[in-house]
C-alpha cells in the first residue's frame, strides 16, 4: 500500500481546523476535526459489508484485506488502505487527536 500523510491545520479566519490526508495515486480527504469521531468509528466498523456513511456522502467501505473511503457521488476513491494501516491510523488519531474526541 502507498504512504499515507496526514497534515494537521489549525483554524484559521476562513476555515476551520481540520486534517488532510494524502496518498500516492490518490484524490486525498480533508476531514474538519469536528467529524473525526465518526470517521473513527466508521474505520472501527468491521461488522457491517455495507459501506459507512459519514459526514454527508462520504464512506468508509471494509473488506478482509482493506479499506477504502470514498464519496457517494465520485467513481474513484479517495483513499485505499489495507488493515495494518488502518488499525495504525485509528491509534494515531486517537493518541494525537484526542481532546478532539
Amino acid at each position: 500500500m502507498s504512504k499515507l500523510e496526514i497534515d494537521f491545520f489549525e483554524d484559521a479566519p476562513d476555515s476551520w481546523a481540520h486534517l488532510k490526508f494524502r496518498q500516492e495515486g490518490m484524490r486525498g480527504f480533508r476531514l474538519p476535526l469536528s467529524y473525526l469521531p465518526e470517521f473513527i468509528d466508521a474505520l472501527e466498523n468491521l461488522d457491517n459489508p455495507q459501506p459507512f456513511y459519514f459526514l454527508y456522502n462520504y464512506c468508509v467501505h471494509h473488506t478482509r484485506s482493506s479499506c477504502t473511503l470514498s464519496v457517494s457521488t465520485i467513481p474513484t476513491p479517495l483513499l485505499h488502505i489495507d488493515s495494518v494501516q488502518k488499525n495504525k491510523l485509528v491509534v494515531h488519531l486517537r493518541e494525537r487527536y484526542a481532546s478532539w474526541l
